[in-house]
């Protein structure tokens, strides 16, 4: 439908009971407008029609499965089914280009309000955003597949990886997050977040893997990405003795960030320690402040005077 509600359609059968991969393409150049079912043309034309708005906003012009504002019991527009694994791309893909994640246009860029898909995968320099959100969203999917220049910016949101019986994805997350990351400018592709961008000194995308049996409430064979404090190892939003605790029990050890590695680098270690020590009592905006300002009695005061300590000596 354009701008003066004019519009056009392809429709065909699909079949009932079963997966399909069903394609729509509209090319902006020639007009073409085509469905197909499975990767098979099943219905096209020409059209003069162009859709009334861009895909971005409060209100795009694209609807999946969705009632239309206006639409009645005489003429039902609701998807009666299940949708999985939507991708929308701003180019005119070809059949053979469907279902291959790297065809994603450079620079091509998705914002979803959340996510709850079987799968993710997102193709060189593309991206795809969850927006900033006042009371942070929690997301979830089973796999994640990111292609180098790719991005996935979870901005102050939670993701859940529900990873099943597949193997444990935790250290190509971790390699996600450490390539955004960028020893701390956070300005790489990966697993990013334009939240921790705007002050990086200070907050991260941190993970809990259920197999490390640190992280108390996750399911099984599950990962947890979130917005948090640097040096908050188990995800509460509070950098507190409990954190400092599991970084010193693991401290020396390869492990992930819910064992202290707030770096990315895979290892334990004193940059670790000392990332956390600097936001020892630190919460994240709507959390309460662990340590009252003024008491001096900071924790870390002697385990950072042994350290200096055993460097004198």
């Amino acid at each position: 439908m354009n701008v003066s509600n004019q519009s056009d359609e392809v429709d065909a059968q699909i079949p009932y009971g079963q997966w399909v991969h069903v394609a729509g393409v509209l090319d902006d150049a020639t007009g073409l407008m085509a469905l197909y079912v499975n990767g098979t043309p099943v219905s096209s034309h020409t059209t003069s029609i162009r859709p009334y708005a861009v895909l971005a906003g409060p209100e795009p012009g694209l609807g999946i499965g969705g009632l239309q504002s206006g639409a009645t019991s005489l003429s039902p527009e609701y998807f009666h089914g299940q949708i999985d694994e939507v991708r929308i791309s701003n180019v005119a893909l070809l059949p053979s280009q469907f279902l291959d994640a790297s065809a994603t246009p450079a620079g091509a860029s998705l914002t979803v309000g959340s996510l709850s898909q079987s799968s993710i995968s997102i193709g060189p320099a593309g991206t795809l955003n969850l927006p900033h959100n006042t009371t942070p969203s929690v997301n979830s999917t089973n796999a994640l597949n990111i292609a180098s220049g790719g991005g996935l910016d979870l901005s102050n949101n939670t993701l859940l990886i529900n990873y099943g019986s597949a193997p444990d994805p935790a250290s190509v997350l971790r390699s996600y997050l450490a390539a955004a990351y960028d020893n701390g400018a956070w300005d790489g592709w990966g697993i990013t977040s334009s939240a921790v961008t705007a002050n990086p000194a200070s907050y991260a995308i941190g993970y809990a893997d259920s197999a490390d049996g640190t992280s108390l409430g996750l399911k099984p064979n599950t990962i947890e990405l979130k917005y948090t404090v640097i040096g908050d190892t188990n995800l509460d939003g509070t950098v507190n003795l409990a954190d400092l605790l599991a970084l010193t029990r693991h401290f020396g050890q390869a492990a992930g960030w819910d064992a202290g590695d707030v770096n990315y680098d895979g290892t334990v270690g004193l940059s670790d320690f000392l990332a956390l020590s600097r936001h020892f009592g630190q919460s994240l905006p709507t959390m309460a402040a662990v340590l009252p300002s003024g008491t001096g009695d900071d924790p870390l005061k002697p385990l950072l005077a042994g350290t200096a300590a055993r460097r004198r000596a």
